[in-house]
């Protein structure tokens, strides 16, 4: 994972239809942090404020991938508006990916106030069960491999309008105990500093899986590390519809686990970020599929209700506007 971030005061404006957020004078991209204030929409806009733009700025790149991937956001006199060009769109491409009815709970572009995610998590809620993983749309892969944060991880590039235009990207799989275990020691491991409290954190977890570093004295634990049946089916040039099973759920990577708290509990889910290349400048962005940008709180209540329009204030892209299983 790469990512830039510092820390600044700013204030949330919106003047017409542009969020703007003002900073100090001589800020400078990817130098100058900002916070936000909350703007409101109609309908769920008391307990529900959008709120696509975090406390800094964000970009994540993914370990053997040159592709940044960034926040939606674009630079405005002294401060950052939300790039309207990134986050509108006619494109309705997307389903939920996966077909398991078990999995109820879904986290969204923020964790909680003031904590961004800029993605979003399925999981089964309370059962740390993996379940079968699928394309959100029909596509072409174009990245399977080991993250140091995030572990395994896939990138399906869907076409509109002829082009490669949207990307999903599936994080924390699974791919074998042996590999997923060789993998969090010999990538992972070495890349956490010290002073960051995660190399302690994610070291508890291995251990307290049955993956410590001596090889002789592993006893991998299935409910964290999954079976040898549990593993990636896809490769870099195959072409995937939405009917595929491409992966398994999981919590590989130090950023699957060390969330958690407890190295003893497994934190099975899927992690997903959908991005667009916005047309006017060729740079991939962070979107929310439901138009939302809020908290958890604000999503749909059932796994496949439809999306309240009062807390959508940008465009939605699951299929007839609603999060449907393929």
């Amino acid at each position: 994972m790469k990512r830039i971030s510092v820390f600044l005061t700013a204030l949330f404006i919106v003047i017409s239809n542009v969020t703007l957020i003002s900073g100090p004078a001589g800020a400078r991209h990817f130098e100058s942090p900002v916070t936000t204030e909350t703007h409101s929409t109609q309908g769920c806009a008391r307990k529900c404020p959008n709120r696509p733009l975090g406390d800094e700025p964000y970009t994540y790149q993914i370990s053997g991938d040159r592709t940044v991937y960034s926040w939606p956001a674009i630079r405005s006199g002294n401060g950052w508006a939300i790039r309207q060009s990134a986050v509108t769109f006619s494109n309705k491409l997307f389903s939920l990916p996966f077909t398991d009815r078990d999995v109820t709970d879904a986290t969204g572009w923020l964790y909680e106030a003031g904590d961004w995610h800029y993605a979003i998590d399925y999981s089964n809620e309370g059962v740390n069960k993996s379940f079968e993983v699928h394309p959100a749309a029909d596509g072409r892969v174009i990245f399977v491999g080991w993250d140091d944060w995030s572990g395994n991880t896939i990138v399906i590039s869907h076409e509109a309008d002829g082009a490669d235009s949207f990307r999903t990207i599936y994080m924390h799989l699974r791919n074998g105990p042996v590999n997923d275990c060789n993998k969090a020691w010999a990538e992972s491991m070495p890349l956490l500093r010290d002073d960051s409290g995660n190399l302690k954190k994610y070291r508890a977890h291995l251990n307290a899986s049955g993956c410590p570093r001596d090889e002789g004295g592993r006893q991998l634990k299935p409910l964290h590390w999954g079976t040898e049946n549990q593993k990636i089916r896809v490769q870099k040039g195959d072409r995937v519809t939405t009917q595929q099973v491409i992966a398994f759920a999981g919590d590989t990577g130090p950023g699957g686990q060390v969330a958690a708290g407890d190295p003893n509990a497994p934190n099975t889910h899927l992690h997903i970020f959908f991005a667009r290349l916005d047309p006017t400048d060729n740079v991939w962005y962070f979107f929310d599929p439901y138009g939302i940008y809020g908290a958890s709180a604000c999503y749909p209540k059932g796994i496949t209700d439809p999306v309240e329009r009062g807390c959508a204030r940008f465009s939605i892209a699951w299929r007839n506007d609603r999060p449907q299983r393929p």
